[in-house]
């Protein structure tokens, strides 16, 4: 399992609006893990994706928290490789060995076993006791697809803001130095680790921050950040290490065994 390192760094000053957040360093700007508010509208909706992609998305997220309900998130349900898994946001898992997922319809969570965890990537995901009841899994491979393109159409459903199920559209906007996607749309907190999909249904990545950038008239260091909100960064799904998850399926299983 990839080793977790320490990439958050506290910052000075916080927004009045924000108890706390944190940021990690990134090229010329700075991301914003799992924070921000903002109200979509109509015009964000992106009609090239079908009801079919959309009902599938939705069938596919669940609300993720730590036995204590102290952290929540976002997740997808996927089926790989014959297992049910859980993919989500590693910063959402943190050092929990075990994460309840949580079922739609009042049905009791699921227990989630993390077998993977990448803190650089901001990517991890949980093996599932028991499939799901009320969820369905979307089939997914984990290759390389081909890459999507500035302007491709993307979607994604998640729980931001402790909300049930809000399904969010936007568009590519371009793409990181370290090859991420970043994406025109929006993002709240308890957003991060929903899995974001393409207009065509194939999970593309996950979702892990909203953009912040330097304030312009901050010339201490003290100043609170500017955040971007309609601009979102998703980690794309084939950096995931494949050996490095089907050899933690197994001993995990094994252990389940014993």
């Amino acid at each position: 399992m990839p080793k977790l390192s320490n990439r958050l760094l506290s910052l000075t000053a916080v927004v009045a609006v924000f108890t706390a957040f944190c940021t990690t360093q990134q090229s010329a700007y700075q991301l914003a893990e799992n924070i921000g508010y903002s109200v979509a509208d109509d015009s964000a909706l992106d009609a090239s994706v079908s009801d079919s992609v959309v009902d599938d998305v939705r069938d596919a997220a669940v609300r993720i928290s730590d036995d204590n309900a102290m952290v929540f998130g976002s997740g997808s349900y996927i089926k790989y490789a014959g297992r049910d898994l859980i993919v989500t946001a590693a910063h959402v898992v943190r050092n929990s060995s075990t994460m309840l997922v949580y079922e739609r319809d009042g049905l009791d969570p699921v227990v989630g076993h993390t077998v993977y965890v990448d803190a650089q990537n901001d990517m991890a995901f949980l093996l599932l006791d028991a499939p799901m009841q009320s969820r369905d899994p979307i089939r997914v491979n984990l290759k390389r697809p081909k890459r999507l393109e500035a302007g491709d159409s993307v979607v994604y459903t998640g729980f931001p803001n402790r909300y049930d199920l809000l399904t969010i559209f936007g568009n590519v906007a371009g793409f990181t130095a370290a090859d991420n996607y970043v994406v025109h749309s929006y993002a709240w907190m308890g957003a991060s680790g929903s899995g974001v999909y393409s207009r065509r249904g194939h999970l593309i990545g996950v979702l892990v921050a909203i953009d912040v950038a330097r304030n312009p008239l901050d010339r201490f260091g003290v100043a609170p950040p500017q955040l971007i909100e309609d601009v979102v960064h998703v980690i794309p799904i084939w950096k995931v290490d494949r050996d490095i998850l089907m050899t933690n399926i197994n001993l995990k299983e094994a252990e389940s065994q014993e």
